[in-house]
């Protein structure tokens, strides 16, 4: 999924709640969606306005 906006990003931070909220007794699909959820609140957290998904961009 191509996630630019902080709109784009908390749509799916509320899809990956409720997925982890179906998959409460399963550590097989549990631990990655926890993963995927810490990553997207670091990218929320750094990410600024015109920014790339948080990353800075590197000049030559």
């Amino acid at each position: 999924m191509n996630i630019k906006t902080k709109k784009q990003i908390l749509k799916e931070l509320e899809r990956v709640n409720k997925e982890i909220e179906k998959n409460k007794g399963s550590s097989f699909t549990l631990y990655p969606l926890i993963k995927y959820k810490e990553a997207l609140l670091w990218v929320l957290e750094d990410k600024k306005e015109g920014d790339n998904y948080g990353f800075k961009k590197f000049n030559s």
